[in-house]
């Protein structure tokens, strides 16, 4: 997710430039040639982040939130209120972050991977209120990801992490099943990719444009005893609607759980 995110962050116009702490080398090196970005040459992560926090105007937290302890007291008496801090961190919550760092306000977002391309959905929600320029600086770095959506509800960001942020995956558990039965039943490879992923794209579209509900659009698709119909019903029998909704709830129970990891 944080390299989706920088990958993102590269669309935005007002961002001088963007600056990266990063513990392994090899991961330090593919970013700065990857991206352009700016990387210390220390080799600690407590180092880099003493060189480089000083310098930025925002800092954001693109880190497994495992590891987020261990970050945070390196950058504990570095970091301050001056700092626009951001965090896409999935589970922990934003008082943990504040505590953490000894700070009054920060930012949580979740964002997920289409973001790379600017066509990422991102949810977000600051602890306080932010200044005018803030907020403004917040939303167009959103903006330069895709579409975002502002909560006044912490809540909402586990709950969308289980959806929007977990969801790309789910998808593409979908479209490798949809591809390698296409290939059982005779299509070849870059048919059976073309016609999935133009389908998803669509159908997307189509939901994102349309005024009619998901159930709506569903049945629009579906002719009595036609093929639609027979593959739906196999689905359902094969129990396809409590798989998807047990995978958001285990991930929404996840997502609760990273905060007191």
């Amino acid at each position: 997710m944080g390299e989706s995110f920088v990958r993102g962050l590269r669309n935005s116009k007002k961002l001088s430039s963007i600056a990266v702490a990063e513990i392994d080398n090899q991961r330090k090196i593919y970013l700065s040639k990857t991206f352009g970005l700016q990387v210390s040459s220390e080799e600690s992560i407590h180092l880099q982040l003493k060189e480089l926090v000083p310098k930025s105007d925002i800092v954001a937290f693109c880190i497994k939130p495992q590891n987020f302890k261990s970050v945070s007291d390196s950058i504990r008496g570095i970091i301050n209120n001056t700092h626009l801090t951001m965090s896409i961190m999935a589970g922990i919550n934003l008082n943990k972050i504040c505590n953490s760092l000894n700070l009054q306000n920060a930012v949580r977002i979740m964002p997920n991977t289409p973001s790379q391309i600017g066509k990422g959905i991102s949810i977000w929600v600051s602890k306080n209120s932010l200044k005018p320029s803030e907020e403004v600086m917040v939303a167009h770095i959103l903006d330069s990801l895709g579409v975002s959506i502002k909560t006044l509800e912490e809540e909402d960001i586990d709950k969308a992490t289980a959806v929007s942020g977990s969801g790309p995956g789910f998808l593409f558990l979908i479209m490798e099943t949809m591809y390698k039965t296409a290939k059982e039943i005779g299509l070849n490879d870059e048919m059976s990719k073309a016609l999935i992923s133009q389908t998803f794209l669509g159908s997307g579209e189509l939901a994102v444009y349309s005024k009619k509900s998901f159930a709506e659009l569903k049945n629009e698709v579906i002719s009595p005893l036609g093929t639609t119909e027979a593959g739906i019903n196999a689905m359902m029998s094969n129990g396809i609607e409590k798989a998807i909704s047990e995978g958001i709830k285990k991930a929404f129970r996840r997502s609760q759980e990273l905060n007191d990891s």
